[in-house]
C-alpha cells in the first residue's frame, strides 16, 4: 500500500504542474480507489485467517498421528480403530485421507477428536476468538461484506476482540492475535504430548 501511495503522490505532483484543477480530480479518484483496495485487502486478510486455521488443525493432526502414533493408539475413543488402521500403514497420510477415514467434516469434529485425547487445542477464550473470525469471514464471503440481521445478531452475542474504527486496523490486530494463539497452541501441545512421550519412553528405575 505504501508503494501505491508513493506512486500516486508522484503522479499527482506531476499532474499539478500542468493542470492544478485536473490534479484535484486525479487525487480524489486515486484516494477513492486506494480506499477500496485497502478495504479489499483487509477483507481478504480476515478471510485468510479462517482458511489458515483450517489448514493448521488439519496439518496438526496429520503431524501428531505420524510423530506420536502410540499416544493415540494407547487410548480408547470412537476414533481409535480407524486411527490404529492409519498408524499401521507406517507413512504420513494426507490430511484429506485422514479426514475421510475419521469422518471429520469441520472444525467441531476436530475439536471433538482432540478433546477425546485430552490434546489442549484451544482455550475457551481462543474458541470465542476463532468463532468471531468465522462470523466475520462468513459475512464477507456470503454477503459481500454486508452484515445481515442474522450475522449482526450472532456478532452481537460475541465478545468483540478489538474495538477499532476500521476493518483495516481490525484485520491487522486479528492477524497478530491469531499468530500468537497458534504459537501458544504449539507450546501447549508440545509440552503435553511431548512430555508424555518422553515419560513413556524412559526406562523404569
Amino acid at each position: 500500500m505504501e508503494k501505491i501511495q508513493a506512486y500516486n503522490r508522484i503522479y499527482q505532483m506531476k499532474t499539478a504542474e500542468d493542470n492544478a484543477d485536473f490534479a484535484v480530480i486525479v487525487t480524489q479518484v486515486q484516494n477513492e480507489q486506494l480506499a477500496k483496495i485497502e478495504q479489499s485487502c483487509a477483507e481478504h486478510a480476515i478471510i485468510s485467517l479462517a482458511t489458515a486455521f483450517e489448514t493448521y488443525y488439519k496439518e496438526l493432526l496429520q503431524q501428531l498421528l505420524f510423530e506420536f502414533p502410540e499416544f493415540f493408539a494407547s487410548q480408547q475413543t470412537k476414533f481409535t480403530d480407524q486411527i490404529k488402521a492409519l498408524i499401521k500403514e507406517k507413512h504420513r497420510n494426507e490430511y484429506e485421507e485422514i479426514e475421510e477415514r475419521l469422518k471429520l467434516r469441520n472444525r467441531f469434529d476436530y475439536y471433538q477428536l482432540f478433546s477425546g485425547y485430552s490434546v489442549p487445542l484451544l482455550t475457551p477464550q481462543d474458541v470465542d476468538f476463532i468463532e468471531y473470525i468465522y462470523a466475520k469471514r462468513n459475512s464477507l464471503v456470503h454477503h459481500a461484506g454486508k452484515v445481515t440481521k442474522r450475522t449482526q445478531t450472532k456478532l452481537g452475542k460475541m465478545r468483540v476482540p478489538f474495538d477499532v474504527p476500521s476493518l483495516k486496523t481490525e484485520s491487522k490486530r486479528l492477524r497478530t492475535k491469531f499468530t500468537k494463539i497458534m504459537m501458544q497452541v504449539d507450546q501447549r501441545i508440545t509440552k503435553t504430548i511431548g512430555g508424555r512421550h518422553r515419560s513413556a519412553s524412559m526406562p523404569p528405575h
